[in-house]
């Protein structure tokens, strides 16, 4: 049996003689597959270019907001910074007037509202917070503003006894005789 061949014309435009090329059914077989597998890997390499510029884009976006996210954390730590000498601030003045209220004044133990101590598990979430150093700063800050909001909250308890305290001494000299 004869292979078969196939017979491809080529005409050009205009003036010139026309070529006649004979390709057998596995030589056009072959060139099919080296054009399929050529034009796949073509596709391929096209789509990771693209692709990895799109991911270098993304990770600059990333970067590019991390570094603001750490300014940011930066700044929060210094405004907590200023808030925690307000509330030192704070605890001297309420300790005297405790003294004027005639109270007891606050364990030094009890000021610190409850820091310290075991830490709670943490999640998945805190986990990976820890992994880079803006996520570690992010945490101390969060725990540091809890502390000081429990420091606040007893502060603000502290003074409400003690004007408890003052009022009831104002009322009883109100009510002592002069003469």
């Amino acid at each position: 049996m004869a292979q078969r061949q196939w017979t491809v014309v080529l005409v050009p435009h205009g003036a010139g003689e026309s070529r006649s090329v004979r390709v057998s059914a596995r030589g056009f077989r072959l060139l099919a597959s080296m054009i399929t597998v050529v034009g796949a890997v073509a596709i391929g390499l096209t789509y990771a270019t693209v692709s990895r510029g799109i991911d270098l884009s993304h990770l600059d976006r990333l970067e590019r907001r991390n570094e603001l996210l750490s300014e940011e954390l930066l700044r929060a730590q210094q405004l907590l910074t200023g808030l925690q000498d307000t509330v030192a601030v704070m605890a001297r003045r309420d300790q005297q007037v405790r003294l004027l209220a005639g109270l007891n004044p606050t364990d030094p133990d009890v000021q610190l509202a409850g820091v310290g101590g075991p830490a709670a598990p943490w999640t998945e979430r805190e986990y990976v917070l820890s992994e880079g150093a803006t996520g570690r700063q992010a945490l101390v800050l969060r725990d540091d503003l809890n502390n000081l909001l429990r420091r606040a909250n007893l502060l603000a308890g502290s003074f409400n006894q003690a004007t408890e305290s003052l009022e009831e001494h104002v009322d009883k000299l109100e009510r002592y005789p002069s003469i």
